[in-house]
């Protein structure tokens, strides 16, 4: 698990974590337990197998895009991992 530090932002029923280069609107369950914490900054645990590339993944983008640069790709048998900032 890969972890940043993120803001809270609160914009009506939404919530979102926020930091350079994201910005990612929380499920009602995580927003409503994240509320308390409007205008502080947190922990956001980030699984690797939870990304995908745009336009290469099934996974919904939504409103939940990071932005980086692929700095390594290791071949790792059937997987890839990638190493980015």
């Amino acid at each position: 698990m890969n972890f940043v530090r993120a803001g809270v932002e609160v914009q009506g029923e939404k919530v979102y974590l926020v930091a350079p280069g994201f910005r990612i609107r929380a499920n009602a369950v995580l927003g409503s337990a994240l509320k308390p914490y409007a205008g502080k900054e947190v922990w956001l645990g980030v699984r690797p197998e939870h990304l995908g590339l745009k336009g290469y993944t099934t996974i919904p983008e939504e409103e939940n895009v990071l932005r980086g640069e692929v700095e390594v790709v290791e071949p790792l048998g059937r997987r890839r991992r990638s190493t980015w900032r």
